[in-house]
């Protein structure tokens, strides 16, 4: 499918009888292509059922959703983006659209920004598609919340959550090893007569596991920067105990963290 984009640019100009450039607008517009696939060229590759989703209307209520991940060009994608309070299905697309860049941007930089949004769409079916974030991972929740202890297993796209190490997140196909180490917790709270309350609400299918084969290079660059941030604290515990003087335990860690980064 091929998609205009309508912009004004900015160039430098040097009018007539003049020596200096001066910046002046003109109206500009470049065609990019986005892919329009077929099933078979971007087949379904896992299939996720959400027990407890986001609605689609703000404010309303959890909802079962079927969702359904597609993989294509080594990456997977979604027609909508999936959003903690609701799903925000992705925007159609149109042959003529308005470019989303500044009027002060050149031509060049116009041109940058459309092929960089049609790289990140393709169309299956007359459905717009985008690419996930990251690979779908599995987050053991555990908390204490309105009286009771809770344990749930929550759906990440990355490693970027608070007070969670990055061991602690598993891949899709390790939904058994996700649920008995739910029980364990559960097991461990009901031991102190405490209530517990367990949720499982997603569940998977995994129809192409070659979809999942990114995991090993994202949990060899997560157990990497979690090795980090533990070398990193012991070093910072160490200089506490060699220098009791605070600005040379701070050029020591600054020296350390140098050689420690290089």
């Amino acid at each position: 499918m091929q998609v205009t984009w309508n912009f004004t640019y900015t160039e430098d100009i040097i009018p007539p009888r003049c020596r200096k450039p001066r910046p002046e607008k003109f109206e500009g517009k470049f065609t990019v292509e986005i892919p329009s696939l077929t099933e078979i060229e971007a087949p379904v590759a896992i299939i996720e059922t959400d027990h407890d989703a986001s609605p689609d209307v703000l404010g309303g209520k959890r909802c079962t959703k079927v969702r359904q991940y597609r993989w294509y060009n080594n990456q997977l994608w979604c027609d909508h983006q999936i959003d903690p309070f609701r799903d925000i299905q992705c925007e159609q697309i149109q042959p003529v659209s308005n470019g989303c860049g500044s009027s002060y941007q050149s031509l060049a930089q116009h041109q940058e920004l459309a092929k960089r949004w049609a790289a990140s769409r393709i169309i299956v079916n007359g459905i717009a598609h985008q690419p996930l974030k990251g690979e779908p991972r599995l987050l053991i929740m555990r908390g204490f919340l309105k009286g009771e202890y809770y344990v749930s297993i929550q759906r990440h796209f990355n490693y970027d959550t608070p007070r969670f190490k990055y061991s602690e997140f598993y891949r899709i196909d390790q939904m058994k090893q996700a649920i008995a180490e739910c029980y364990k917790w559960v097991s461990k709270f009901e031991r102190d007569d405490d209530k517990v309350r367990l949720s499982i609400p997603i569940s998977y299918k995994i129809l192409i596991p070659e979809a999942l084969r990114l995991n090993p290079q994202a949990d060899q660059a997560a157990a990497d920067e979690e090795r980090f941030q533990s070398d990193l604290q012991k070093l910072i515990s160490n200089t506490k105990i060699l220098f009791l003087n605070d600005s040379d335990r701070h050029r020591a860690l600054k020296e350390a963290i140098t050689k420690f980064t290089a």
